[in-house]
């Protein structure tokens, strides 16, 4: 939608900026995917339940067997490079 305080040029390029520092976020760590809910808006866990369940459970099952995450148990993901 549009931003009253913002141009449309001024919110594309914060969008693109937004973009590019949340690809960088995963490679905070070394053990990191990022997962973009493509269908769901601010919400997340309203938009798309099943996709915060499975990564829930993703988390806790490498975190317990001390491995590596399995970006496929996800879904559509983008691996931390």
């Amino acid at each position: 939608p549009p931003q009253p305080w913002a141009s449309p040029e001024q919110v594309a390029k914060t969008l693109q900026l937004w973009q590019s520092l949340q690809t960088e976020l995963p490679k905070l760590s070394s053990n990191a995917v990022q997962v973009v809910a493509e269908q769901s808006a601010h919400y997340i866990q309203i938009d798309a339940p099943q996709l915060v369940v499975a990564a829930i459970d993703e988390v806790v099952r490498a975190a317990r067997t001390k491995s590596r995450l399995n970006e496929r148990a996800l879904g559509p993901s983008r691996p931390a490079q």
